[in-house]
């Protein structure tokens, strides 16, 4: 018996070895498992907060979004109404109703409307074109904090505008045309130097400090000229008048005219050193298109009219047949410079010192002078001490 007892204590005491080596693995692995899983846990809990920091951002942007949709939440952006305005909405604004429009340093909300009745205290400024005023009957209220602004890009065609107090005074605060002495200046281009600075249009405009002319340019300039072969051509609009055809008549007594109504402006510019523009109205602040895309294209432009056009482009690139007494001597002058290529050249130089641009959307003017003008110097005065009869039909 002894010796069994023993021999059971051997076994017993050669087993705690394997228990003990059991268990330390069995706890390595429970320490493994349990770290797993906690590591598992950790990536559940890092990823569900990435998720709500999504959602949440999602959420502010949505909000944001929604606050850019809802005018009313912009306190700071003046809202405009543009009223029975259609027929020249889409070059005034490219936007939608009710959208924020935002322009270099303003915002504004603009929205659109053809309804008779309108409640104009909703609005800081209420656009209507002023050429259909009397038709609309505008509104009578004017009480409220709006500025009523009258606004056209062209004359009217074919038919005399009456600039009179009666037909503007009482009506509008805000002058916005294509008249320099507007308090909006609304027109087709602009020039701008070589700096992209604003030179024109203007009253009072600087053309004395021009970009000078380099070597290289003036002679591929020179090569440019000496390709055209023909002179003179004209290009008359609808509205051309018998003042305009009397002139294309006397000066083909001098020299060769042609008449191209349908051409295409750019081969012009390649063939002729001159083209003859009609005026689409005669009026003291209004130069047709034709008359920016010559200077653009380096074809010179012969004008005539009651325009200064000193005010919208350096009198050195154009000429205007009213300086000379009669239309020999204008012909004369045309023969002499394409004589003489050195005197002709000095009218191309345009596109060498200036560029032609797109104007801005004057509703950024309007922005701007919602934002930062004392509005009370322009509520209920009268806008027709910016006009005059200045158009001739």
């Amino acid at each position: 018996m002894f010796d069994a007892d023993i021999e059971s204590n051997d076994e017993s005491d050669n087993e705690k070895p394997l228990v003990r080596k059991n268990r330390k693995k069995q706890k390595v692995l429970k320490r493994r498992i349990n770290n797993r899983k906690r590591r598992f846990l950790q990536c559940i809990g890092i990823c569900g907060i990435l998720v709500l920091l999504i959602l949440g951002i999602c959420v502010l942007v949505n909000i944001f979004n929604t606050n850019v949709e809802i005018p009313y939440f912009h306190s700071s952006a003046k809202r405009i109404l543009l009223w029975k305005s259609y027929s020249w909405l889409p070059e005034l604004i490219p936007t939608l109703s009710g959208e924020v429009f935002s322009c270099e340093s303003t915002k504004c909300i603009l929205e659109f409307s053809n309804e008779t009745y309108i409640d104009p205290n909703k609005f800081d400024a209420v656009v209507i074109d002023a050429l259909r005023a009397k038709d609309y009957r505008l509104i009578s209220n004017r009480n409220s904090r709006s500025l009523f602004v009258g606004a056209f890009r062209n004359p009217p065609k074919n038919v005399a505008l009456n600039y009179s107090a009666n037909m503007f005074n009482g009506y509008f605060d805000v002058l916005m045309s294509y008249r320099l002495n507007s308090d909006i200046v609304w027109t087709h281009y602009e020039v701008r130097d070589l700096n992209n600075v604003h030179k024109a249009p203007t009253l009072h405009p600087n053309w004395n400090d021009a970009a000078p002319m380099h070597q290289d340019d003036i002679y591929s300039l020179k090569i440019f000229a000496e390709n055209k072969f023909k002179l003179v051509t004209s290009f008359p609009t609808s509205n051309t008048d018998s003042e305009f055809q009397n002139l294309v008549n006397q000066l083909n007594t001098v020299i060769t005219i042609d008449v191209c109504a349908n051409c295409d402006l750019r081969q012009l510019t390649i063939l002729y050193k001159f083209i003859l523009i009609s005026a689409e109205a005669i009026c003291a602040d209004y130069v047709p298109k034709i008359f920016y895309e010559a200077l653009k294209h380096r074809i010179v432009p012969v004008i005539y009219g009651n325009v200064d056009f000193s005010r919208f482009a350096p009198p050195t690139n154009f000429i205007r047949a009213d300086e000379f007494s009669n239309a020999e001597q204008l012909g004369n002058f045309l023969k002499y410079l394409d004589k003489t290529p050195d005197a002709y050249l000095r009218y191309l130089t345009f596109t060498y010192q200036y560029d032609i641009v797109l104007s801005p959307l004057p509703i950024c003017n309007l922005c701007n002078l919602l934002e930062n003008d004392n509005l009370m110097y322009y509520q209920r005065t009268n806008v027709s001490r910016l006009l005059g009869d200045d158009c001739v039909f």
